[in-house]
């Protein structure tokens, strides 16, 4: 394990891992589905920020270079006294001047409330609410636990690698819980984590990876043929049962 990692695991009370990996499929993500004993749970490592060069105003929410140094800053804090009584006349005759164009019937024109119509919004109607977004935890945790009643539970591990003379790993591990109707609700992540399975612990800290559990399933490299057996189920491989003797309504059957 290198640099900083951000990773969710999404336990859910599905048995069979090939029907969430097909569930996850027909919903557009790409994630790793893992069995385990008490139900499949779907892995996925969202991205992680990296700033190279900090900037102050990203911390008070300016844009970075917006100042570039302290007299910049100084200026604009101290305003000369000329051009506050400039900005004064301006403000004082703003409202003459709106009511003149009143009267001349220019009319300042009022945004429109269909969009902007260069096209931005148009695509906001095509989007399909059934494909979802692996890196939103939340949605996928709210479209898993609305297919059962039980609901799901999401850990999320953030972890880094200490600096300084320490060595390991340092974090923070969270959990929540989403139920069938979608209200969410915090949980401990230390109880869940304990009382779960050791593979449960080795994916949040990044021992083991999702690829390398046995019977683990990819969503985003199913096949459509796959999909198809999952929909139609497979044929028995018993024998066929033999054909059952007609009854009669009343009596014993006939021999």
């Amino acid at each position: 394990m290198s640099g900083n990692t951000k990773r969710y695991v999404i336990l859910t009370p599905f048995k069979k891992a090939d029907v969430l990996a097909g569930i996850c499929k027909l919903h557009g993500l790409d994630v790793w589905v893992v069995p385990s004993k008490n139900g499949a749970m779907v892995v996925h490592d969202m991205p992680v920020p990296v700033f190279d060069d900090w900037d102050i105003s990203e911390l008070l929410g300016g844009a970075p270079g917006d100042g570039e140094g302290a007299d910049k800053v100084a200026a604009t804090d101290e305003p000369s006294a000329e051009g506050s009584a400039d900005s004064k006349t301006e403000a004082l005759a703003a409202p003459a001047d709106a009511v003149q164009s009143a009267e001349a019937g220019d009319a300042p024109a009022e945004p429109s409330q269909a969009g902007s119509g260069d096209g931005s919004d148009a695509g906001d109607g095509d989007k399909d609410p059934d494909v979802l977004d692996a890196d939103d935890r939340d949605a996928v945790a709210r479209k898993l636990a609305s297919l059962t009643r039980e609901g799901v539970i999401a850990l999320t591990a953030e972890l880094g690698e200490d600096v300084g003379n320490e060595e390991g790993v340092s974090g923070l591990v969270t959990a929540l819980a989403f139920d069938y109707k979608g209200k969410v609700d915090d949980v401990p992540a230390g109880l869940i984590v304990a009382t779960g399975e050791s593979v449960l612990e080795e994916m949040l800290l990044g021992d083991t990876e999702p690829s390398k559990v046995k019977g683990a399933i990819r969503s985003g490299e199913i096949q459509s043929n796959f999909l198809e057996k999952l929909a139609k189920g497979k044929p028995d491989a018993g024998e066929a049962l033999p054909p059952r003797r007609p009854r009669r309504f009343f009596g014993k059957d006939g021999s």
